[in-house]
């Protein structure tokens, strides 16, 4: 606000305040794991350098105890992941080989239409129906795209389209994972697109129970979970 209003002395000292206030925090690190890509760069003893997957089943089970059936969606690949009572990883499938249906292919589709990605979840969310998407490579996407507008359809169905191709993709990975079991647990930056949300929720509710529920909570580290406790039996 104080930005907005060009009051930059005030948005100065109010950032010294936070910063004073963190700076006399006193921190007690007791370990540290790298994860990502970049893991094997970093410094760290061999025992303390784990996958990314390992750390999103731990993670996801330590927000969400009951969890077993973890989708994970980032910037270049997409992991279903199926877990035990102990946040231990029993199977995955994972989409590494290129970035289609990721947060890049957002970030893309974003700048083909000149917006922002924020409004992506937003516009799809308006869609009175959703276009049929043939393909959700980032290569093509922007053909598809400019010819889907040339026929006339409305950006906001485009989007919606492109939502649910998106969640499509990550549902045929998870059923080769194993299917949802129990709590179903979403994470990785794509989670914060309330779009694609959404789709999941409906995708998972058709093909593992109507009894399912669906909730979104941001946590630290750009996690935002969406979990779906499935009615009992649902594979």
């Amino acid at each position: 606000m104080y930005v907005l209003k060009g009051q930059f002395g005030a948005v100065a000292d109010s950032l010294r305040d936070r910063i004073d206030e963190v700076a006399g925090l006193e921190f007690h690190i007791t370990n540290m794991t790298g994860t990502g890509y970049g893991r094997a760069l970093l410094p760290f003893p061999e025992d303390c350098i784990r996958s990314e997957i390992l750390c999103h089943a731990f993670g996801a089970h330590a927000v969400f105890p009951d969890t077993r059936t973890v989708l994970d969606i980032g910037g270049q690949d997409t992991k279903a992941i199926q877990v035990d009572q102990y946040g231990l990883v029993t199977s995955f499938q994972m989409n590494d080989r290129c970035a289609a249906g990721c947060g890049r292919y957002l970030g893309y589709i974003a700048d083909e239409m000149s917006i922002s990605l924020n409004e992506l979840g937003p516009l799809a969310l308006k869609a009175e129906k959703e276009v049929t998407i043939c393909s959700t490579c980032t290569v093509f996407a922007g053909a598809e795209l400019r010819e889907l507008t040339n026929l006339g359809e409305k950006r906001e169905d485009i989007l919606g389209g492109l939502h649910k191709a998106i969640i499509m993709r990550a549902m045929s990975l998870i059923a080769r994972s194993g299917g949802v079991f129990n709590e179903f647990t979403f994470t990785g930056g794509v989670a914060r697109n309330q779009a694609v949300i959404k789709y999941l929720g409906q995708l998972v509710r058709e093909n593992y129970g109507e009894g399912s529920r669906s909730t979104s909570t941001p946590i630290p580290s750009s996690w935002a979970p969406s979990v779906a406790p499935c009615s009992p039996g649902a594979t």
